[in-house]
């Protein structure tokens, strides 16, 4: 009978798989999956409190499932209770610590009960966790313009409209080379990368994205003769602080060790000029005193 309420669950005819469940719960066959059934078949039906009380009888049986945990955060939230569904969706998260769409679900019921401040941390979090995800993109936004950020309201509007689930090679991505257009490319790569196994592949991975959006030369812009193409591109290893340049008209990467320089005040400023076409690689040392004052 699991079997048979899964496939009608996944096929969602409802009635079918609750039907099912009915029958092997009066046959003295408990499992939370039937009464998850039943609680499936009542939200479609619009009666959280039945749902609820199903959802309940199933996470008795499995008091550590945060799939259930999840369902019955959502239907407190539904009924006018949000802080008992923020509790709900907490403990789902002290036994899956890194679902984003827990964190999604909390920001929601936060918000529901007037808290926008910790709504936008949790949305904040599951967006950290899944980079490409709408519906938190889209409620960060609507905190922003409430909040009278009208620019940054923009950016994660901008963002929610381009949804990359299972992107392939084939899906379209905006290719010109308007802010607005680099913006989603460059937050499109970012939510691809890999997880780095180094310092190295790290600086890497940021400057592939930098070059990908960067505006080549020539390229139209709004005001006739105006400068508007990529002059350098740059990336700052903060753990190791170390500082990558690359000027669009060198074929060099080149990089300053922070930790070698004397940073205290009134310590000799140093200047190096980056148009030099020798350049490459570790230039710490390449760095000369400057006649300067401030």
């Amino acid at each position: 009978m699991l079997d048979q309420v899964s496939a009608a669950v996944g096929a969602n005819n409802l009635k079918r798989a609750a039907d099912i469940a009915d029958a092997a719960l009066s046959a003295g066959n408990r499992h939370p999956a039937f009464f998850n059934a039943r609680a499936l078949l009542a939200q479609s039906q619009g009666n959280q409190q039945a749902a609820l009380d199903e959802f309940e009888k199933a996470l008795v049986l499995t008091p550590q499932d945060p799939l259930v945990l999840k369902a019955i955060g959502l239907c407190l939230v539904r009924l006018n209770r949000p802080q008992e569904g923020i509790s709900r969706f907490d403990t789902a998260l002290r036994f899956e610590p890194n679902d984003a769409q827990t964190y999604y679900f909390k920001g929601w019921a936060l918000a529901a009960d007037g808290d926008q401040n910790g709504a936008k941390r949790a949305y904040e979090r599951a967006i950290a966790l899944q980079p490409i995800y709408p519906e938190a993109l889209a409620a960060l936004a609507t905190i922003a313009a409430r909040s009278g950020d009208r620019g940054v309201a923009r950016q994660l509007a901008n963002r929610a409209l381009y949804s990359f689930d299972g992107a392939t090679r084939q899906t379209p991505i905006p290719g010109n080379v308007d802010p607005t257009h680099r913006f989603v490319r460059a937050d499109y790569y970012r939510g691809m990368l890999p997880e780095p196994k180094n310092d190295r592949e790290a600086i890497a991975s940021i400057l592939a994205i930098a070059r990908n959006v960067s505006v080549p030369f020539g390229a139209p812009n709004n005001l006739p003769d105006s400068l508007y193409s990529t002059e350098y591109r740059s990336a700052i290893d903060i753990t190791n602080r170390r500082y990558y340049f690359e000027l669009t008209t060198t074929p060099s990467v080149i990089w300053a060790d922070l930790t070698k320089f004397d940073l205290s005040e009134g310590s000799p400023v140093l200047v190096l000029d980056p148009n030099d076409i020798s350049l490459s690689g570790d230039v710490t040392k390449n760095f000369k005193p400057a006649n300067v004052h401030f």
